[in-house]
């Protein structure tokens, strides 16, 4: 199994919030005070490299497939953490609206530059937002925050692509991976790899019975 929170020599592979801090998932807080377990960005290269570095020791050393456990990455790090702003997701941001927005749209949506735009300055610009608090207070509203977590899910659905093709070439056949997502009510969408991955292992704390049978029957 590999993960969302490897720990990685270079401090650049970790999401950041807006103010740049890395964060830590709230359920992870207590388990490294001293040495807090960051999570990863997967538009960070090395974060990547330290994913494939990991799993591919695995099947050198036997194994038949790889786990990657908290999958979501940025996706998850922005539901509870307002992140990411690393450069690397400010850069990928400018060129997902580049393809995706007419020059009317991004003016519409209040942007001036798009070849040389960057979220974190505009948030502050337009909006003063610059903390966190505020930020994750205020983002709801915000008319860029729909493309921001689409822009977010594709990276994240690249990463796993990438992943993939790097697992299979150095094992020199079909790796099958699995990744650990919710099982909570039928109707949810946020299982958005769910074609690129070979097995999704559903957790649930579903207190409702009821719940938890149809969400199997539909699964």
């Amino acid at each position: 199994a590999i993960n969302s929170i490897l720990r990685v020599d270079d401090e650049r592979a970790y999401s950041r919030n807006i103010e740049g801090e890395r964060v830590v998932a709230p359920w992870m807080v207590a388990f490294d005070k001293k040495n807090p377990v960051y999570w990863g960005c997967n538009n960070q290269p090395a974060y990547l490299d330290k994913c494939v570095e990991s799993a591919c020791k695995a099947l050198d050393a036997g194994a038949d497939w790889i786990q990657f456990d908290d999958w979501s990455m940025i996706v998850s790090a922005y539901g509870w953490g307002g992140a990411c702003f690393c450069d690397r997701c400010l850069a990928g941001f400018r060129e997902y609206l580049k393809k995706n927005l007419s020059a009317d749209e991004a003016t519409q949506l209040g942007i001036d530059d798009l070849a040389g735009f960057d979220y974190k300055a505009h948030l502050a610009a337009k909006y003063q937002l610059t903390t966190d608090k505020d930020y994750r207070a205020q983002r709801g509203k915000l008319p860029l925050e729909p493309h921001f977590q689409q822009f977010q899910r594709q990276s994240v659905r690249s990463f796993f692509q990438e992943l993939r093709k790097r697992l299979d070439a150095h094992a020199g056949r079909r790796v099958p991976l699995s990744v650990n997502s919710t099982l909570m009510h039928p109707e949810q969408r946020n299982n958005f790899c769910a074609d690129i991955v070979d097995f999704l292992l559903g957790e649930t704390w579903q207190p409702d019975f009821t719940k938890t049978v149809v969400c199997s029957k539909t699964a």
